[in-house]
């Protein structure tokens, strides 16, 4: 059976027998059940447990609920950061399409997109959503956008032999495709697993369970140490268990955790008033201690968005320009989804014509011709036009064509060298024209040319080839967002070194990130990244600013690696490829605006997409710690002393000073003194002259440092 007839149905459900469906995320097999069970075994719960069954052992039933409380309050955390890793995976599958239209047994079909299989011959039209990893085998037109798995702003030109990944979205064009890959064998199931495996616990989470299990296991030992001293020594069991009890709840800081998660929770609030949402609050005090931010260009140092932002003609005069705009949007569709298409109609609905090479923003200035026509005027021509004719094989331009009197009148654009190639130009004009192009395009700009013909024949099947005249050059780009130098500035003065990971190329990386202040001159390119080892890779990093070309799966490695070497790292980003090392990062933080998935990966998530509410986050992390700190002092500051007091007994010979009630009392005056005086004192940050170093490594320094805590003692 040929190509054109696709897969012959018998075949098709044979492979779906032996390849099973295209699904790439199975539901999970994990019960709440087994969830529970799980966050039961956690070191926390347990002190909670013990100090809800000592107080339950004395008497003191409301305390008993009290702390119970608290371990359900745990128990709810913990279940929802195991369902935020489920929310997750179905967040990234909502970017597959339901259903497919494929070609089987010589007719056209539509499928669910759980039968496709190897080999199905799938066509694609705009808007369509691919439904499995794809080979191009016809091109007509094809564009699709790849900024969620790419990083690339722009959409990319499809051509035979292209790859297409499940989840992209076509924007123009149509043409049929060869699945190569479904179910778990897709790009975006291996995006899926490196998600599910990448499910750290904050740093200082970690610290404090370790914290705990030390600590439960010294009160268990001293309890029993002491009952038995007491009642061997005095043959005073009675009096041995309650000396036990009492030293026990004298040494369980219980509070400690409640008070942590409170003023995590109110400095959640103070920076959620910036514009930074918190999912994880522990994600809040490692803020204060980052030290390297990776940041994707494309939604976070840019807007997101293409705009027309450099104009050139080569007559250079007002009335040039304005006819360059005019010609532009003839040749343009006024309902594309295309960004580029819909950012030559953006220039058309409020005219910009420009002073020297750029754009202006004075709408009156666009030559003797008056102002470009109206959004009204535009769509109404362009309704019935004359011809037509899309990008194609053998046709690189997009041309639209009317009747103009007798003749017809012909408007073009594409790519420089194409449109250049049309055009009746001097030698000398041809090499101005393509050194303009060039540095057009070495500024990070994708060069859209312009061109337009006037002839007294009628449109034929095919435009002419020969004898256009060039209107000028459309300089296109992501433009910087307003306040990304200020952010940039901010965040050195917090020590925080900036990492651009992108997909774009390396020139428009530099071309960005040079106009929001970083260093450009340490840029690394993907493919030479992927061939080092973690050692050599880690020496690469040192130095570098900028890593262009970047996979999905080398931004999670770098992320690690990077982990790997001893930084705390925060990671930000709005696209699908980004989920996996948002996940991974110390903090993930996700643009308000970006993909579903990239928001259920990450501990923040940024509404606005602004890099100065992020240096605001980082002071926050640093007050809260510095409080979280000071907190923890004064704690173990008042509980020392009441242990010392409850040994007196058991180690001497006296009566006991302190029975479980009065301990009991005393934490009942510890408990809301504790939370409300450091949860409302604002710790003063401290700035020394010039640069803010970040707080120590939350993975490796102690809670507590040695000095205040000799102080505390």
């Amino acid at each position: 059976m040929s190509d054109d007839a696709g897969l012959d149905p018998a075949e098709a459900a044979r492979r779906l027998a032996c390849d099973g469906p295209n699904v790439p995320f199975p539901a999970p097999r994990r019960g709440p059940l087994a969830a529970l069970a799980g966050v039961f075994r956690e070191p926390t719960f347990a002190l909670f447990g013990i100090a809800a069954g000592v107080y339950l052992l004395v008497g003191e039933l409301r305390d008993a609920l009290a702390v119970l409380a608290t371990a359900v309050l745990s128990i709810t955390v913990a279940a929802v950061q195991e369902q935020r890793a489920i929310d997750a995976l179905a967040a990234l599958g909502s970017h597959l399409a339901p259903r497919a239209r494929v070609v089987r047994g010589g007719q056209r079909r539509d499928v669910p997109a759980a039968e496709l299989v190897v080999g199905d011959t799938l066509l694609l039209s705009e808007g369509t959503r691919v439904a499995a990893d794809v080979v191009v085998t016809r091109d007509d037109g094809l564009s699709v956008d790849t900024a969620s798995f790419t990083g690339e702003s722009l959409p990319e030109s499809a051509g035979v032999g292209a790859g297409v990944l499940a989840g992209m979205l076509v924007l123009a064009g149509e043409g049929s495709a060869t699945v190569v890959a479904t179910g778990a064998r897709t790009e975006i199931a291996r995006l899926g697993r490196h998600l599910a495996e990448a499910r750290p616990v904050g740093p200082r989470s970690a610290q404090v369970r370790r914290t705990v299990r030390v600590l439960g296991g010294a009160a268990g030992v001293v309890c029993i140490a002491t009952v038995g001293v007491h009642g061997w020594v005095r043959g005073d069991w009675s009096g041995g268990i309650l000396a036990g009890v009492a030293l026990a709840v004298a040494v369980l800081p219980e509070e400690l955790p409640v008070v942590r998660t409170l003023l995590l929770a109110l400095s959640a609030r103070r920076i959620a008033q910036r514009g930074l949402v918190v999912r994880q609050l522990d994600a809040v005090e490692t803020l204060g201690a980052v030290e390297v931010l990776c940041i994707d260009k494309t939604g976070t140092l840019t807007a997101n968005s293409m705009r027309v932002v450099e104009t050139w003609t080569p007559e250079g005069s007002d009335l040039a320009r304005a006819d360059l705009v005019a010609t532009a949007w003839r040749a343009t569709e006024p309902e594309s989804e295309d960004p580029t298409d819909r950012a030559v109609n953006a220039i058309e609905a409020t005219p910009e014509a420009s002073t020297g090479d750029s754009v202006s923003s004075d709408p009156g200035r666009c030559g003797a011709h008056g102002p470009a026509p109206t959004s009204t005027d535009r769509s109404s021509t362009s309704r019935d036009p004359a011809g037509d004719w899309p990008h194609a094989p053998g046709r690189p331009v997009h041309v639209h064509a009317w009747f103009r009197g007798d003749g017809t009148s012909y408007a073009c654009k594409g790519a420089p060298e194409s449109v250049i190639a049309r055009c009746a130009l001097a030698s000398d004009a041809a090499v101005e024209a393509r050194r303009v192009a060039a540095r057009l395009a070495e500024d990070g700009m994708r060069v859209m040319a312009v061109a337009s013909l006037e002839t007294e024949a009628r449109p034929a099947s095919e435009p002419p080839l020969v004898g256009w005249r060039l209107r000028g050059f459309l300089g296109l780009a992501d433009p910087l967002r307003s306040t990304t130098p200020a952010a940039v500035e901010a965040l050195a003065q917090l020590g925080v070194r900036v990492l651009v990971l992108t997909g774009d190329h390396p020139g428009t990386a530099r071309a960005i990130a040079a106009r929001a202040g970083l260093d450009v001159r340490g840029v690394r390119v993907g493919t030479e990244l992927e061939t080092l080892d973690d050692a050599a890779l880690t020496a690469a990093l040192a130095g570098a600013s900028i890593c262009a070309r970047v996979t999905p799966t080398m931004k999670l490695r770098l992320v690690r690696v990077l982990q790997g070497a001893g930084a705390v790292v925060a990671m930000t980003g709005d696209g699908v490829n980004d989920a996996p090392a948002l996940r991974a990062a110390d903090v993930g933080l996700a643009m308000g605006s970006g993909a579903d998935v990239a928001r259920e990966a990450a501990s923040i998530v940024l509404l606005d997409a602004d890099l100065r509410a992020l240096a605001d986050g980082i002071v926050e992390g640093r007050r809260v710690a510095a409080a979280l700190r000071a907190s923890l002092e004064w704690l173990l500051a008042v509980h020392l002393p009441i242990a010392g007091v409850a040994l007196v007994a058991p180690l001497g010979a006296g009566p006991l000073l302190l029975l479980p009630m009065h301990v009991a009392l005393l934490e009942l005056c510890i408990d809301p003194t504790a939370g409300g005086v450091f949860a409302g004192v604002e710790v003063p940050a401290r700035r020394d002259e010039g640069v803010w170093p970040p707080d120590p490594n939350p993975r490796t320094a102690p809670l507590l440092a040695r000095t205040r805590l000799v102080r505390a003692c």
